[in-house]
C-alpha cells in the first residue's frame, strides 16, 4: 500500500485502485495508463516535479492532464521566480518517494508548493 493509499483511506477520501501491466518500452507513463485502461487523456493527470532557486522549497509540485505539456513560464511566473526548470529525476524520486511514472501528488516524503 503506497503513502497516498493510506493517506486517503485515513482521510476517507473514496478512491479506486486502477492497475496495469506497464511497457517498459513506454516512456509516456500517463498516456499508456490512460490508453490501457480506457480513460480520456485529458482525464488523467501527471505530477511534475520542477526545480526553483529557493532554499527553503528547492521543489515544487505540478499537475497536468497527460495529454498536455507543463508551460515551465507560468509556474515560474505563480512561484514568483524568473525561471524553472524540470527537477531531475533521481531527486525528484528521492524527494517525493515515489518512482518516476508513479509520483503521486498525495503523501510526498517532503512538503513543496503547489
Amino acid at each position: 500500500m503506497t503513502p497516498a493509499v493510506r493517506l486517503a483511506k485515513k482521510a476517507q477520501i473514496p478512491f479506486d485502485i486502477l492497475e496495469y501491466s506497464h511497457d517498459p518500452h513506454c516512456a509516456a507513463y500517463g498516456e499508456e495508463a490512460a490508453n490501457t485502461l480506457g480513460l480520456d487523456t485529458a482525464q488523467v493527470f501527471k505530477t511534475l516535479l520542477v526545480a526553483t532557486d529557493k532554499t527553503h522549497a528547492p521543489l515544487a509540485v505540478a499537475l497536468v492532464p497527460v495529454d498536455h505539456q507543463l508551460n515551465l513560464k507560468t509556474v515560474a511566473k505563480c512561484l514568483g521566480q524568473k525561471k524553472l526548470q524540470m527537477a531531475d529525476a533521481e531527486l525528484a524520486q528521492k524527494s517525493s518517494g515515489y518512482l518516476v511514472g508513479g509520483i503521486s501528488p498525495l503523501a510526498q516524503k517532503n512538503r513543496y508548493p503547489p
